[in-house]
């Protein structure tokens, strides 16, 4: 039609707010989009948008709303003309705020908890479940919900925190967090020292005869070590 003259315009349209197949979605994959920076029009929104289209002379136009910084945080370098164009302005990681540099930081005894407790966040946001939900660390990524997609976004995920490049297989290598976190202790090059055996140097007033015995050191060691 375009090229006889006639008007013409196909319309690639993003998610809309309670109607069509983005409605038909569940909660959960509602909120996977939304991760994606991808946010549904409004009913109000799209109509305005469909009456300035029809005004332009375009014969093919793609209309959505999208945080492109966050859609690169979820998906990484995105390496296309277009994205980059897009994202001239990208976000700028701070390293500091990468956790890979807050585990560096930590305490080497606490390492280990806290890389566990990581990949429990993060698989928790990934399958869209509420913040307080308490992962279980022993059952597997796909008897969690985890499905095909959602593992390359964790595996992109754990790419950026920890700043290094993970097997396109990981999370069938290692099919749940256990185990992922028993592999990633070994690949990171940081020390994993092992809690009980830091517990197992500090005073038990319980085993000791007297309080007398103890010198000053000793009795400062058990004052820190009370909660």
């Amino acid at each position: 039609r375009q090229r006889l003259g006639l008007p013409a315009t196909s319309i690639q349209w993003g998610p809309w707010a309670g109607v069509g197949m983005a409605a038909r979605l569940d909660t959960q994959e509602q909120k996977r989009m939304q991760t994606f920076g991808l946010t549904p029009y409004l009913l109000l929104q799209g109509l305005m948008i469909f009456d300035y289209i029809s005004t332009q002379d375009t014969p093919q136009v793609t209309a959505t709303t999208v945080d492109w910084n966050q859609l690169q945080q979820q998906v990484g370098e995105l390496t296309s003309g277009l994205f980059k164009r897009l994202t001239q302005n990208k976000l700028q990681h701070n390293k500091s705020e990468l956790f890979i540099y807050k585990l560096e930081s930590a305490l080497e005894y606490e390492r280990s908890d806290l890389l566990k407790l990581h990949l429990q966040q993060i698989t928790a946001q990934v399958l869209g479940f509420p913040a307080s939900q308490e992962i279980p660390t022993d059952e597997g990524f796909f008897e969690l919900g985890l499905d095909s997609l959602m593992t390359i976004e964790l595996r992109n995920r754990l790419q950026k925190d920890l700043n290094c490049t993970l097997s396109p297989t990981l999370l069938f290598d290692y099919p749940s967090i256990d185990d992922l976190h028993n592999f990633l202790t070994t690949f990171i090059e940081l020390d994993f020292d092992n809690l009980e055996s830091t517990q197992s140097k500090s005073f038990n007033i319980n085993d000791l005869d007297s309080i007398s015995s103890l010198d000053e050191s000793q009795i400062n060691e058990i004052i820190n070590n009370i909660d």
